[in-house]
Order: C-alpha cells, then structure tokens, then sequence
C-alpha cells in the first residue's frame, strides 16, 4: 500500500471572535472556560450531533476558526461580526465517490459540551465524542483517506491500495482570492480573511515493517 500524505495548516487569520461552545450562548461569543478547556485537553477531532452544518460529519476547531470534515472534503469557517463565515473556503476532492458519514477512530477519553441545533432550534448542552482521528474509507476506487492531527496542523493521508490508480487523487480550492507555489512546493492559498498552506506531499511504502519513501 502506497501513502501519500499533505497537510494544511491556517495561519494569519486577521478576524478573532468565538464559537459556540463550552457556556457561549452566541455565535460569536467565546468563554474563558472553553479556551482553558482547549489548552488542557489538547488536539481532537469533534463528532457532529447537530451543532455543526449537517453536511459536516467532524470539525477540528481552535480559538479562531474550524476545519469541518465532509466526505467531499474539508471547509473553513471562520467566526467574525457574530456570524460563521464558511461553506465557501477550503479544499474538494473532485469526483469523490459518495458513501458512508465518516467514522471516527481512537476515541478519547473525554467529552466537550456543545449546544445541537434541532428543528431550527439550539437545544441544551450535549456532551459529544472526540477521536484522535477520522476515515474516509473508498473517497476515490482503492484509495481512502485518514486524518489526523500534527501538531496543530490538520495532516491528511492518501492511502492508495494495490491496484488502485493515484491519478485519481485530485483536489480544488474552494472560495480562494490567489493561489501561489513556493520554492520547496508548498502551495499558500489565499483567502480574503485567512490563509492556507497546503505543504508538500510525499509518498512512501510499508514493506515488511520499513517505511520506504520514493
């Protein structure tokens, strides 16, 4: 099995405000019991159970912005003037095939308190399931895809079985204003209130037990 791995990491976001979580009865609003929350229970992706847009199956949130995982890819939401600006940033994969919501793997053990929105209606705190990572299983013929976290960096890989055809693999940036390549390959796309990197991918295989790269 061939792995090709990328990840993404956000940087210059120039709007601060706050997502609903943790004793925040608003959109734009951010507790001081969420952030020392955050900084205590470290890096998780958080189940959806309605507190997220219906599409989104996980979301990888930090103090200024969200990374919701679909099975077509992964959207940007960034909170600011007391509204989540999302659904048009962020990276597709073209032609994935449809299926299953993603399942989660390596649970946590701990749980964050987030408010469902229910017929329209944001009902009371609900304690909702953390992973260390996510799977997309069958995106593309033979390929899936897992996600994980690196650092504070949503990392991304590419598991492509025998057989299958790694050209399949293809991807589009969603919402960008410009779209760059830097001198080691990593590609910056730039969004009117944030940022993307996108860092070089690479490729190994696993042959009994040995990672080998090409």
């Amino acid at each position: 099995m061939k792995r090709v791995n990328g990840w993404i990491a956000v940087v210059g976001v120039s709007i601060f405000g706050g997502l609903t979580a943790m004793g925040a009865d608003q959109p734009g609003e951010i507790s001081q019991e969420w952030k020392r929350a955050m900084a205590q229970v470290g890096c998780h992706f958080e189940q959806n159970t309605g507190q997220l847009p219906q599409a989104a199956d996980f979301t990888y949130r930090r103090s200024d912005y969200r990374l919701d995982l679909e099975r077509k890819g992964m959207l940007l939401a960034l909170p600011g003037n007391g509204k989540i600006l999302g659904g048009d940033m962020g990276i597709e994969f073209v032609e994935a095939k449809a299926g299953k919501k993603l399942p989660g793997i390596g649970q946590l053990p701990f749980k964050v308190m987030q408010r469902p929105v229910v017929n329209g209606v944001r009902r009371g705190l609900t304690a909702v399931s953390t992973f260390s990572e996510v799977s997309a299983d069958q995106i593309f013929e033979g390929v899936d895809i897992r996600y994980k976290l690196n650092k504070d960096c949503v990392q991304f890989d590419f598991h492509v079985g025998a057989g299958a055809d790694p050209d399949q693999i293809r991807m589009a940036f969603l919402g960008e204003e410009s779209i760059s390549i830097g001198n080691e390959g990593q590609i910056t796309i730039q969004y009117p209130v944030a940022q993307i990197i996108q860092q070089p991918p690479y490729a190994f295989q696993e042959i009994e037990g040995e990672r080998r790269y090409g």
